[in-house]
């Protein structure tokens, strides 16, 4: 008898299904069966106590371990099962992951003695997937068990020991620090003193609507003394400070009662569709839409992937298999015409078909290669994502995107509104992904009216090609996106419409710039991606461990730290230094140590030596917080903090003095007298060092790039806000403005000659002039060309076959 072996028992019933009663049992362990002693009831003290444990040379740690709630009674009812054959092989399908690994390592442990214990994963839970996966069983891999092992002994030590000291800083029974917790934890505290120190900038705005569209009086220009900036020193031309002036532009406008327009500027931009789900796109985009928690997101898609619907749903890949993106595009063709279907990949058709089943190869060598993302020793290229970019992705990256198993399957038959709704969504972004770019239309209007001598803003816009947005459309997702042309000529006169109480017109507005918004549940695990802490299977969790810790508290949909939760990283986090390295808890160094982890998956890094790595840190971490708390010297945020304010104001030195001798409670009361005096702190270091290379690849004076970021600084040399503020904007026109490199130029005059194509035709076929104004990039005009070229050179070959 064969008995297959898996986590959630919602999935057996399938599973039995599809591989049939007769040879086959499938039973559910309900997750992990083994764990560390934790619970002095059930536990032995001595091993409850315990950080961590003792280890040979090049070993990692062997310490007891004990059931889980659910383990022993699973594990006897496998075994009571296995009793009733006369022979059994296991099948060990826990998750592809590396707990799921942990979890099979464990089982073999337990059962091997009843028979051959076999590794198994699928990426999906469909028939073919299963059944491909059954027939090439492979083995346990004992790099992502001992990269799990790691990651259970690390919390374990950081929980353990960090905990005790956060105690003294919180004055509720939560009192845990976590490797991943805490430096989440920070976000929210740090987000909380940005709105803390926010300093709110009055301004006057006159707003006006007509039947065409909205209006928006142009008070300033950039240049002007009295041109209106907020906080940050970010110019907006529609915002005064002066009363008089908006007063006189209100009047005018409802005297006036029309505007004229004076100029019509038309452009166009294309979008490219962004790449299939990964895990934390998932979560965010379902908050973001619905303000969903990463809970509820988390829950219904395990159902879908249960249910056999979606594919696996913790990967950070957004990659797809082949044959996923061969169905996806007949779908696409099928529902809104070949002409909506992007550029085929030249390698479409040997992209993932290693581990597009989900299946364990015999050869441990090519298991390995397939779930690394590497090219096989039987010669398969290695995976594609779904704009046939090649993916060279690590042993977290190394599943599919999250994907409808059946992309033609529309509608869940019966399933409940919100699991419909999240399905939907996950099949219109995968479809979305093999789709055109869209083309949006935006006329720029400026207008004019009698008595008022400022110009009025207004646009209006439609799609010329919707592209990918159609595959959003539907019920739940997004309306159908308006793609009739409008046309505007100068002189045009436009009526204000009719205003009431609720809603004059025109209308003064008197406001406030506001403070950075709180991060919502959804926004948190994007932070946390972009830091590189965490990973699919914890994002969700770590954000309701702090709402449970009682660590940060929702207010009207975001998250507020509490007293506790700013103790612990405003006072607890800082005391674990590292020489050279800063702080434990800083988000950099857990992006570190996960990187290590994934070194340690892929077989590059030895285990015992990561492990005596991250525990000597630690104990050197540990023993400096121990140090401080007791003794009270400056903490080494403190000192960062006064050190900053040192360098932004030398005439401040005397003042702040010697740093090496003030106790911590003087320097914390000093900081705060300092940060009410509204100083401007310089670039930190990092901020520089980034500023200073995006100058460099954009070719742009600081003064230039201050001009196009319509900045105006207090100073000759920008701030740490203004910094921040010029890097965003470089970033942004970086992504848009990337030159094409030489191979793409070369490659495109080459296709283009082929195509029997002027330059100028060539480059018409992307809305530019000439190869010279080409952008590059990903998603810039020259890839897009290559597509557009790559398209009409395949289209004349199938013809020139046809013909002959």
């Amino acid at each position: 008898m064969n008995i297959l072996v898996v986590e959630s028992k919602a999935k057996c019933k399938t599973l039995l299904k599809h591989l049939g009663k007769d040879a086959w049992r499938v039973m559910p362990t309900g997750g992990h069966i083994e764990r560390l002693a934790d619970d002095r009831k059930l536990h032995p003290p001595k091993e409850v106590k315990k950080a961590y444990w003792s280890h040979a040379e090049g070993a990692l740690p062997q310490p007891p371990w004990f059931w889980t709630e659910r383990g022993e009674a699973a594990i006897k009812a496998i075994r009571d099962e296995a009793a009733k054959h006369d022979s059994v092989t296991f099948y060990l399908a826990a998750d592809p992951d590396r707990e799921g690994e942990r979890i099979a390592w464990h089982l073999e442990r337990l059962l091997s003695d009843l028979g051959p214990c076999h590794r198994v994963t699928f990426q999906e839970v469909t028939k073919d997937a299963v059944l491909a996966a059954v027939a090439t069983p492979g083995k346990v891999d004992q790099s992502l068990v001992d990269a799990a092992l790691i990651r259970t002994f690390v919390d374990r030590l950081v929980g353990w020991r960090a905990s005790k000291i956060a105690k003294r800083y919180t004055t509720t029974s939560s009192n845990s620090m976590g490797r991943v917790q805490t430096p989440t934890l920070g976000f929210v505290v740090e987000r909380e003193l940005e709105r803390e120190a926010h300093v709110p900038v009055r301004y006057f705005e006159v707003l006006a609507s007509t039947e065409l569209t909205d209006w928006r009086v142009r008070f300033h220009e950039k240049s002007d003394s009295e041109a209106w900036v907020d906080e940050k020193h970010r110019f907006n031309a529609h915002r005064t400070s002066d009363t008089e002036l908006a007063q006189s532009a209100f009047d005018a406008l409802t005297a006036a009662g029309e505007v004229t327009v004076s100029d019509v500027t038309r452009k166009q931009r294309s979008e490219s569709p962004k790449p299939p789900f990964s895990t934390d796109a998932l979560l965010q985009a379902a908050g973001s839409r619905w303000s969903w928690s990463p809970k509820k997101t988390a829950a219904l898609a395990g159902q879908l992937y249960e249910a056999g619907h979606l594919t696996y749903i913790r990967t950070d890949s957004t990659r797809l298999a082949a044959e996923a993106v061969e169905t996806g595009r007949a779908v696409v063709a099928d529902t809104w015409g070949a002409a909506r279907l992007a550029a085929a990949p030249a390698d479409v058709a040997r992209s993932i078909d290693a581990t597009s089943a989900g299946t364990t190869s015999h050869d441990p060598a090519a298991g390995d290669a397939a779930r690394a993302g590497a090219a096989t020793p039987t010669g398969e290229a290695a995976p594609i994502d779904a704009t046939g970019q090649p993916a060279t992705a690590g042993v977290q990256d190394a599943h599919e995107a999250i994907r409808p198993t059946d992309l033609a399957l529309a509608q869940i038959p019966e399933a409940e509104p919100d699991v419909q709704k999240l399905y939907a969504l996950v099949r219109a972004r995968t479809l979305a992904s093999l789709m055109v770019s869209s083309q949006r239309v935006t006329l720029s209007l400026k207008g004019r009216c009698e008595q008022l001598d400022r110009v009025l803003d207004g646009a209006v816009g439609w799609y010329a090609e919707p592209g990918w947005r159609s595959a959003f459309v539907g019920p739940g997702l997004d309306d159908e996106p308006s793609t009739e042309a409008l046309s505007v000529d100068v002189g045009t006169i436009l009526a204000l419409e009719a205003g009431n109480d609720e809603h004059p017109n025109p209308e003064l507005r008197e406001d406030q710039t506001r403070p950075p918004p709180r991060y919502r549940p959804h926004t948190l695990v994007g932070a946390m991606k972009e830091a590189g802490i965490g990973r699919p299977s914890t994002y969700a969790k770590t954000v309701e461990r702090l709402e449970d810790r009682r660590y940060v508290v929702t207010e009207d949909g975001a998250l507020a730290p509490t007293e506790s939760g700013r103790n612990i990283w405003l006072e607890a986090a800082p005391l674990f230094a590292l020489p050279q390295q800063g702080e434990l808890f800083q988000p950099a160094y857990s992006a570190d140590m996960e990187a290590l982890l994934d070194e340690v998956a892929e077989g590059k890094h030895d285990a015992s030596k990561a492990w005596d790595t991250m525990l000597e840190d630690f104990k050197a971490a540990h023993g400096m917080a121990q140090q401080a708390s007791a003794e009270g010297p400056l903490q080494p945020r403190t000192r960062l903090k006064l050190e900053e304010f040192r360098q932004a104001a030398p005439e401040l030195a005397d003042e702040i003095g010697d740093l090496d001798t003030m106790t911590q409670d003087t320097g914390k009361a000093l900081l705060a007298a300092l940060r009410e005096r509204g100083i401007a702190l310089l670039p930190s270091a990092n901020q520089q060092e980034f500023l200073d290379k995006l100058l460099e690849s954009t070719g742009l004076s600081l003064e230039e790039a201050v001009e196009a970021a319509d900045l105006r600084l207090a100073s000759d040399a920008p701030n740490r806000e203004e910094a921040s503020a010029l890097i965003e904007h470089l970033k942004a026109a970086q992504a848009e403005s990337r030159a094409p490199t030489a191979k793409q130029l070369r490659w495109i005059a080459d296709l283009a000659k082929k195509a029997e194509l002027s330059e100028a035709d060539a480059c018409a076929l992307v809305n530019e002039k000439e190869f010279d104004a080409l952008t590059g990039g990903k998603h810039g005009s020259a890839s897009a060309l290559i597509d557009e070229l790559l398209a009409r050179s395949r289209g004349k070959g199938k013809a020139k076959a046809s013909g002959g």
